[in-house]
């Protein structure tokens, strides 16, 4: 059953997605829209003038790629769960939906064939290393990586793409202040090639022709199924340890991952193309971080480390410069989307970690 979509654009269903990811059920009187028909009709479709005037379900074929990252895998549920078609393009980590899946080697070397058939497509995949060892991976498959996707679905006829970046081409500003979308992250000596490549694949994104792209921006996500794992999930993982990770001085915004797939999915129905939208949840200090963890763990707040006097003064440059402040209005008043407690978020990742036995 194909998801509804009402006058809100999904206000009162993305809690929903994000908390079950179950079917939204048809009612009496909604249009249906199948993936024959949006193809056959000859204008453009946008789709973010149907969310803003009757209630209409929208059965789509849409391709995901990075569709076995963390995101990428809680994307393929929720569009499964709304009723669409899933291509899931994966490089490594194999799903065990029922959905198409195609393996690909290298992202950059994508073709129009890739995305044959598909109405839409939410590009997700990336890749973030540190810079000192994975410069040039970083650059191939965020910059180059991005640059073969958007040309080969536009090649094949995808009328709508969600590009899926990051916060932190927002954020820090330079007032220390809550980024929103109208802010770009200023590129110094110490921002970071992840950031960079990151950047300059969004700016790719929002000047394509030829197809509606649409731009969202997650903050750091929080959940099950976070298998590589990612920055967030390290840190959680040596709070279980008993470490205090390094992290960044000042607050940083974390948002459970089931709300960033579904305001994926409304972004992919009503954002409206060449915008930005901040998918976010809470800005969080150390403080906060550490006894959500803890509060998930039952562990008591790993203390301060020890040492002499060189290590402590030594230890006044190890928090991470800046921080990561957003607010995520825009996407709330125009695409509906819905935040649920991150304390559920952090208790579901303590238990997935524990269950794997990646942690203690």
């Amino acid at each position: 059953m194909a998801h509804i979509h009402h006058g809100n654009c999904g206000r009162d269903t993305s809690y929903a997605l994000a908390q079950a990811l179950v079917p939204i059920q048809s009612q009496p009187g909604h249009k249906i829209c199948t993936r024959q028909q949006l193809r056959a009709v000859s204008a453009p479709f946008v789709l973010h003038t149907l969310c803003h005037s009757e209630a209409t379900i929208l059965a789509m074929r849409i391709a995901v790629t990075g569709a076995g990252g963390f995101l990428g895998f809680h994307v393929v549920h929720a569009l499964l769960a709304a009723g669409h078609d899933v291509r899931a393009l994966i490089h490594q980590r194999a799903l065990t939906c029922a959905c198409e899946q195609v393996r690909i080697q290298d992202i950059a070397a994508l073709s129009a064939q890739h995305f044959a058939g598909c109405d839409a497509l939410i590009h997700a995949a990336a890749f973030h290393g540190k810079d000192s060892v994975d410069a040039a991976r970083m650059e191939h498959v965020n910059v180059a990586g991005t640059r073969a996707v958007l040309a080969a679905a536009i090649a094949a006829g995808v009328q709508r793409i969600v590009h899926v970046s990051t916060m932190g081409t927002c954020t820090p500003r330079a007032d220390r202040g809550e980024a929103c979308e109208t802010d770009f992250v200023a590129i110094t000596p110490r921002t970071t090639i992840y950031v960079r490549t990151k950047l300059a694949a969004e700016q790719m994104a929002l000047a394509a022709e030829g197809a509606q792209v649409v731009v969202v921006n997650p903050s750091a996500l929080v959940g099950a199924g976070d298998t590589t794992p990612s920055v967030t999930g390290r840190r959680i993982i040596e709070v279980l340890q008993g470490k205090r990770p390094r992290v960044h001085e000042g607050p940083v915004n974390h948002a459970p991952v089931l709300d960033v797939a579904a305001g994926i999915l409304l972004a992919l129905q009503c954002g409206v193309p060449r915008q930005r939208y901040l998918l976010g949840g809470a800005n969080l200090d150390e403080a906060a971080f550490l006894a959500l963890v803890c509060d998930a763990a039952k562990l008591p707040v790993p203390a301060a480390p020890k040492g002499s006097i060189i290590e402590r003064l030594l230890r006044r440059r190890n928090p991470i410069p800046g921080n990561l402040r957003i607010q995520d209005a825009k996407a709330q008043s125009e695409l509906g989307y819905a935040k649920s407690p991150l304390a559920a978020a952090f208790s579901a990742a303590v238990v997935d970690f524990r269950a794997r036995g990646v942690a203690p």
